[in-house]
C-alpha cells in the first residue's frame, strides 16, 4: 500500500480518505445541481481549483 511505503500515520491516512469522500460528494452535488455528468462536474471543479491557485500565486 502506498501509505505504508510513505510511512503515513493513521491520522494522515484518515485525513486523505476523508478528503476523497468529500471531493466525491462535491462532484456528485455539482453534477446534480447543474444537471451535468459527473465527468464534467469533476473537470469544472478541477479547473476552478486551478484558477483559484493561479489567482493566489498572482496576488502573492
Amino acid at each position: 500500500m502506498y501509505a505504508e511505503l510513505e510511512n503515513y500515520g493513521k491520522a494522515e491516512i484518515m485525513r486523505k480518505t476523508e478528503n476523497i469522500y468529500n471531493t466525491t460528494l462535491e462532484i456528485l452535488t455539482h453534477a446534480d445541481t447543474n444537471n451535468i455528468t459527473t465527468h464534467q462536474a469533476a473537470l469544472n471543479i478541477a479547473q476552478s481549483r486551478i484558477d483559484a491557485r493561479k489567482k493566489e500565486n498572482l496576488n502573492s
